[in-house]
Order: structure tokens, then sequence, then C-alpha cells
């Protein structure tokens, strides 16, 4: 017999989100709403794949309930559980999920406004508290500048990168932060290999644009007694 689940008290994620939709689709041009739809529809995705690991350990067990009597519902959590969840996971979002799991930079450059919108709207409707939005609309803001700005830095280092020879001695391939950034140079430290690895050259344009704090998923090799980019990835403006 199935186990007896209680029923999400108030509207669920996906209840909430649909609803947002609505709305801006009544309000805005079909060519103004279109990333909001691929913003909204990209989060949805995300929360049903990764929501639950957020949840406490009482909700999570009854996740589990849920999952056992309803195996194959993908997007179980987001009709299960209601919209406060979806708070947490905005950093994942705008970070590893936008920059590794989508693809266009329309939608990309779209994240961080829309969400902002989404957020700003759950605190208007009475979903969440404007002290419980305020975190995640910070986010947001800054999403809106840095994502554009990361994906520019991975192009250029990704460019730049296949133009350099190491000698062979030693590469390393790593999920790398920016610890240090000058002018006309850089150092990294790896999540794995945890070694301060630098200087490392890199023109002044690129420079310009890292951040401490930063991280790029690449291969850093050596050439001669200097270490240099020689493959580089996907930039991430906060932390995966």
């Amino acid at each position: 017999m199935p186990e007896k689940v209680t029923p999400v008290a108030g509207p669920c994620i996906q209840d909430v989100l649909d609803q947002f939709l609505e709305e801006q689709c009544r309000r805005l041009s079909a060519r103004t709403y279109a990333p909001y739809s691929q913003v909204v529809n990209s989060l949805l995705a995300c929360l049903a794949l990764w929501g639950h690991e957020s949840l406490s350990d009482k909700e999570a067990k009854r996740f589990e309930r849920l999952r056992r009597a309803d195996p194959g519902n993908a997007l179980l959590f987001c009709e299960r559980f209601g919209p406060k969840h979806i708070l947490a996971h905005i950093d994942h979002f705008l970070g590893e999920f936008m920059i590794r799991k989508v693809l266009g930079e329309g939608i990309k450059r779209a994240a961080g406004p829309v969400t902002k919108a989404l957020i700003e709207w759950l605190v208007e409707k009475g979903h969440v508290t404007a002290k419980q939005g305020k975190g995640a609309i910070e986010m947001c803001s800054a999403a809106t500048r840095d994502i554009p700005a990361a994906e520019d830095l991975a192009l250029r280092m990704t460019l730049f990168a296949q133009g350099q020879e190491p000698d062979g001695a030693e590469r390393v391939e790593d999920l790398f932060t920016f610890t240090s950034v000058q002018p006309s140079w850089v150092w990294v430290r790896g999540a794995r290999d945890a070694r301060a690895l630098g200087p490392i050259d890199l023109p002044e344009d690129i420079c310009s644009r890292c951040r401490v704090g930063w991280m790029i998923t690449g291969v850093v090799g050596r050439a001669g007694r200097k270490w240099q980019f020689v493959e580089a990835w996907n930039v991430y403006p906060v932390r995966p």
C-alpha cells in the first residue's frame, strides 16, 4: 500500500512560478517576456534537481517519503514544497548552474534581472518576507553585473591559453581561485591541489577583468620556472 504523505501547505514552488510568469506575460510584450520564461524555467529545472539538498533533516525525511510514493516524478520537489525554498538556491542558480548548465548569452545576461524581479514579486505577494528576500536580491544585483563579465573573461582566457606552450614538466587541472590580481600577473590556488601557483603572466586587458575570489576551471602548466594557463574553461563570479 502506498505511503500516505502530507499535502503541501499553501502554494507550491511550481504554482508560484507559473503565477509569476502568467502575470509577466500579461504585462510584457512577447519579446520582453521571452527571457522571463527562459530564466524561470531554468530555475525550475535547477530546483527540481537540487532543491531538496537544502532541506532540514525533518523536511528531507518528508521528501524521501514523497519520493518513495511517487518515484518517477522529476518535479516532485517543486510540486510539494513551498516558495520559501527558492531563496536557498539563488546562489547556486546564478553561479554554477547558470555558468555550466545554461547555453545562450541572452539568457545568462537576463538571469540576474529576471531573478531579482521574481524575488521582489515573492516579497510583494507575501510568499517570503522582505528580510528573507534581501540577501537573494543582492545576489541578483551582483549577478546582473558579474555574469556577463565572467563570460567575457572566460572567452578571453580561453583564447589566450590556446597560444601558450608549456614544457610538459607539470600540469595541474583544477578549479582555481584568483588569490592575487596585479596589472600583468595573477596568483591562483586550486581547490584540490591547494598550492599557491604564480605569478602567472597575463595580458593587462585580461588582468583588469580578473577579480580576487572569482574562480576559473582549467589547466595550469609549467613553462620553465613559471606557471601559465594552458587551458581555460568556465569563470565563476560566485562560488559554485
